[in-house]
């Protein structure tokens, strides 16, 4: 009797340690907990949110080679600094961090973590990587998934609408200056020549900008500060109307407000994306450098009525996405 219930507790004791080192399982399926850090719970970033566990959702983790399904744990930082709690990781922890605000702060914890940081801009994420602490917590960053297009986009799609045109302008501030190697570059292969300004301060905008147009079939603008955006749109659509020079613009907004077409990726292109890279991550351990990707999903928005004032007949939509996504896959220029 006494050797039998000596055997049943050494059997309990058995059971324990083997559940206890995952050596066996009771059918439970286990999970992977990735922590999603944004600033605060609003649009954009709860669209993002969204956009990832609706994919999550969509795709079975196992078609993606994860053996354990994905749980997301919700981590708001503005809570957060309300509450004065401290976020706590474990070893190896995955975070996709919304934001440039959100990636400083994921790199900032435990050295033992893998951050993903999506819908940030080149600038910002280039300013915060140069500061000396994130330099050193550099290492933790597996991909980084940035807010504005390709240059070459841009370019792809005035050639698109505007086969004729033979000069193309552009205004730069102190964040835009940084692509217009590029831009000179992509423009080049569609045999166009670029007029440009680069606009600060001390500036009258309204001078140098008219005389881009001036000199120009159509003005590309490239994403700047907030603030210069705000300044230099009013002008060149003013200009674009008064002088009869299409505008290509980076947002929905830049459409609407009179540019001729735009090119971006919204919260639900960007947060799809944030997703599939969460797959990849999950499949290894090991830690790799750093992958800067571009958006992979994009819009095209068009103003149809800025196309009738300027007697342009332009392709729907969905026909130039898919011409800009073949010239992207092909190489091809025409």
């Amino acid at each position: 009797m006494l050797f039998a219930q000596g055997c049943n507790k050494l059997q309990r004791w058995l059971l324990f340690i083997l559940l206890w080192f995952g050596l066996i399982n009771l059918g439970y399926a286990s999970q992977s907990e990735v922590l999603v850090v944004i600033p605060w719970d609003a649009a954009p970033y709860s669209l993002l949110v969204a956009s990832v566990e609706n994919q999550l959702k969509r795709k079975d983790a196992n078609t993606h080679g994860i053996q354990n399904p994905v749980r997301l744990r919700l981590v708001n930082l503005q809570t957060l600094d309300a509450t004065g709690q401290a976020l706590n990781t474990e070893p190896n922890q995955l975070v996709i961090a919304f934001g440039i605000q959100a990636t400083a702060y994921a790199l900032a914890l435990n050295k033992d973590i893998r951050v993903i940081s999506s819908f940030v801009s080149r600038s910002a994420m280039r300013s915060l990587l140069v500061q000396a602490d994130n330099l050193k917590r550099q290492s933790r960053l597996v991909s980084v998934l940035f807010l504005e297009q390709p240059v070459s986009r841009f370019v792809a799609l005035l050639h698109l609408l505007l086969p004729e045109a033979k000069e193309i302008g552009s205004i730069y501030g102190s964040v835009s200056i940084q692509g217009k190697n590029e831009l000179i570059h992509q423009a080049s292969k569609y045999q166009l020549t670029v007029n440009d300004t680069v606009i600060s301060e001390s500036d009258n905008p309204l001078k140098k900008i008219n005389a881009v147009f001036m000199a120009s079939d159509a003005v590309v603008v490239l994403p700047d500060k907030s603030s210069f955006n705000r300044q230099v749109a009013r002008w060149v659509i003013t200009l674009s109307v008064k002088q009869r020079v299409p505008v290509i613009g980076f947002s929905k907004k830049y459409t609407q407000a009179g540019a001729l077409a735009s090119i971006y990726s919204d919260p639900d292109q960007i947060g799809r994306q944030s997703a599939e890279l969460l797959y990849q991550c999950l499949k290894t351990d090991s830690p790799t450098a750093a992958q800067f990707n571009y958006p992979k999903y994009f819009k095209v928005s068009l103003n149809n009525s800025v196309a009738k004032l300027l007697g342009l007949t332009i392709p729907a939509a969905s026909e130039l996405e898919r011409k800009v996504r073949q010239i992207e896959t092909s190489g091809k220029t025409k």
